[in-house]
């Protein structure tokens, strides 16, 4: 969600569960995660939003594309999650920049869907010393 807006209540409904039960249940989530998303690997986290109900997932859409894999400079779509940019060393914003807008381009040719960011990409203006 994006606004301005400030939560002021919020109800939770939980169940209670013995420690070594939410211990099963929380190793089984790692497990899941650690099978599926390559967090051995130096990422940005999930690079696109899900286009919405009755669309495919980004992942699958980008893998789809042919794209899993595709690398600029030193920046690659992972293997192991299509949704995912991995630094193999050495990879620059521009490379990164330059892989999304790829990405964005194959998907929108082979499905007619255009991927949005969830990763925000921020512009920084440095002041030079003689600035001052």
């Amino acid at each position: 969600w994006r606004g301005d807006g400030v939560i002021l209540k919020a109800v939770f409904a939980l169940e209670e569960s013995s420690p070594s039960d939410v211990k099963k249940v929380i190793s089984s989530l790692l497990s899941e995660k650690l099978a599926k998303q390559p967090c051995a690997k130096k990422t940005l986290g999930c690079v696109f939003k899900n286009p919405g109900k009755g669309k495919k997932a980004a992942w699958e859409l980008i893998a789809a594309a042919g794209m899993r894999g595709g690398k600029a400079g030193g920046a690659a779509i992972s293997e192991k999650h299509a949704n995912f940019i991995v630094n193999e060393g050495g990879a620059t914003s521009d490379d990164v920049k330059k892989l999304i807008e790829e990405v964005r381009f194959r998907v929108k040719e082979k499905s007619g869907v255009t991927l949005e960011t969830e990763i925000e990409i921020v512009k920084l203006r440095r002041k030079c010393c003689d600035d001052r």
